[in-house]
């Protein structure tokens, strides 16, 4: 199934279809499979940007903007308030397990590796 989105509710949506704003948004829109959260509301904003912050910490920036890499801000979270995306949600607990589980497994993968060439 393809991943869709509609930014129809988010307030002058327009603007963040452009340029860098673009950008920024489209990485969202793909992160929301990344995140296990498939919107942007009022309630879950700071939470939704908690996940992308851990992210990044875990894999670095996913996003360009001119050139170089972005981090993402709240204020970039807050404006894409009303973005959908027909991913799948996961709970806080869940999504935090699976992180854990992931990074686990690649830096275990990186210890062996280096090991194996070491040897």
């Amino acid at each position: 199934m393809p991943l869709t989105w509609d930014m129809t509710s988010v307030n002058n949506w327009s603007e963040l279809k452009e340029g860098a704003e673009w950008s920024k948004t489209e990485a969202l829109i793909f992160a929301t499979m990344s995140i296990g959260m498939n919107q942007i509301t009022d309630t879950n904003a700071n939470e939704f940007y908690a996940r992308i912050k851990i992210l990044e910490g875990a894999i670095g920036s996913f996003v360009y903007v001119d050139g170089n890499d972005y981090f993402y801000t709240v204020a970039d979270i807050k404006r894409r308030i009303g973005l959908h995306t027909n991913g799948n949600t996961e709970s806080k607990t869940k999504w935090l397990t699976r992180m854990a589980k992931n990074l686990m497994a690649d830096y275990d993968r990186v210890a062996n590796y280096k090991e194996s060439v070491s040897a």
